[in-house]
C-alpha cells in the first residue's frame, strides 16, 4: 500500500494523458520513461529530492515534491515496435499526450556541445545521444546509443581509492561484480571510509579478471567488513573484499550524501552532518605503485569539496545506483 500511495500523482498524470486521442482508443502501450522531481516553477530537481516524498497514507494534496513523467521512447502500441527505427518510434510517440524531454536532431558536434551545456545548466546530468536508425534492444549495450555526461575535468584531479566490496550485477552484468564500493583513507583513525559506488570504466575482460582476483579460491572474499573498514549500516555490499590494491578513478564532482558518512566531522555545520560522495566515478587503472595507506585521504576530499566553485549539496551522488 505504501508503494501505491507514493505514486498516486504519477497514476493521475498517466490517466490524464490516456484521455487524449489516440491513447483512449488503445488498450495497451509500453513507454520508456523517467520520473523527475520538479520545483514550483517546473525546474528539474536533483534525483535525491525524490527520497523526501512521503510513502505512507498519502493523498494528492499532501505531496510536497511534485514530479514529471518524462517520456523518451515508445516500445509497444497495440503491437511491438522494438524492430522499428528510432525515427519511426518517435513519430508515433509524439502523437501521444505526454511530456517529452527537449530533443535536438543534428550531426553537428558544435550544436551538440551547446545543447549539452544548456542541459547541464537546466539541472540535467547530460544527454543521451541516439542514431536515428537504431532499433530498441532491451537490456543490451547498444553502439547507437551513447551517454554524454558532465565534463569530468570539473573535479580537477584523479583520486586514488581502494575497492572494499561489491554487489552482484544485474542484466548484462549478471554474474560480475557491479557496482564496486570504493573507499578513501582516514589517516587519523587509520581506517578505509566508503566514498561511492563505481560502475564505469571497466572492460568485460576486467570484470572477468576481478572474479578471479577477488574470490574465495584466492582467499580475498571476506564474510564481513574488515576491522579497518567503515561503511554505513544502510550501505552493505553483497561481498566484502580484502583491501589490497589502489585504483585511480576520475569523477565529475563531490556532493553531500544522505548515506555516506565520510568527512562529515570535518565539514561545516551548514552541511547538515552529511558525508561526501563522488559523482560519476570512472575507473582508470590499478596503481601498482601505491599501498593502501597511500590512497587519497578523507581530509583531501573535504578540501577538494570546499574548493569546488559550485558545491552540490543535495544530489545524493551515486548512492541511488
Amino acid at each position: 500500500m505504501s508503494y501505491l500511495t507514493w505514486i498516486l500523482d504519477i497514476v493521475q498524470l498517466m490517466n490524464e494523458a490516456c484521455k487524449y486521442a489516440p491513447l483512449h482508443e488503445k488498450s495497451s502501450f509500453i513507454l520508456d520513461a523517467e520520473i523527475v522531481a520538479t520545483g514550483a516553477n517546473g525546474q528539474f530537481l536533483p534525483f535525491q529530492s525524490l527520497s523526501g516524498r512521503a510513502r505512507k497514507n498519502v493523498s494528492i494534496a499532501d505531496i510536497k515534491v511534485p514530479v514529471a513523467v518524462m517520456v523518451f521512447d515508445l516500445l509497444f502500441l497495440e503491437r511491438s515496435l522494438l524492430t522499428e527505427s528510432l525515427t519511426q518510434r518517435l513519430a508515433q510517440l509524439h502523437q501521444l499526450h505526454f511530456r517529452f524531454p527537449t530533443q535536438l536532431i543534428t550531426s553537428d558536434p558544435v550544436e551538440a556541445e551547446t545543447f549539452l551545456d544548456a542541459s547541464i545548466k537546466a539541472g540535467c546530468e547530460g544527454l543521451m545521444m541516439k542514431e536515428s536508425d537504431t532499433t530498441y534492444e532491451p537490456d543490451k549495450r547498444h553502439d547507437g546509443w551513447v551517454k554524454l555526461k558532465k565534463d569530468y575535468t570539473d573535479l580537477g584531479d584523479t583520486l586514488d581509492v581502494v575497492p572494499i566490496g561489491a554487489w552482484w550485477g544485474t542484466g548484462r552484468k549478471c554474474g560480475w561484480y557491479s557496482p564496486i564500493l570504493l573507499a578513501v583513507w582516514n589517516k587519523e583513525t587509520e581506517t578505509l571510509e566508503s566514498l561511492c559506488k563505481c560502475i564505469s570504466g571497466f572492460t568485460d575482460e576486467y570484470y572477468k579478471q576481478m572474479l578471479v582476483k577477488y574470490s574465495e579460491a584466492a582467499g580475498t572474499i571476506l564474510p564481513k567488513a574488515p576491522a579497518n573498514v567503515s561503511v554505513p549500516e544502510t550501505l552493505q555490499p553483497n561481498l566484502w573484499f580484502t583491501p589490497m590494491e589502489v585504483w585511480e578513478v576520475l569523477g565529475a564532482e563531490f556532493s553531500l550524501s544522505p548515506i555516506q558518512e565520510t568527512g562529515s566531522d570535518l565539514l561545516p555545520d551548514s552541511c547538515g552532518g552529511r558525508g561526501l560522495s563522488l559523482r560519476f566515478p570512472r575507473f582508470l587503472k590499478v596503481r601498482d605503485d601505491k599501498k593502501i595507506e597511500d590512497a587519497t585521504t578523507t581530509e583531501q576530499i573535504v578540501e577538494m569539496f570546499l574548493a569546488q566553485p559550485n558545491r552540490s549539496v543535495d544530489t545524493g551522488a551515486n548512492d541511488d545506483i
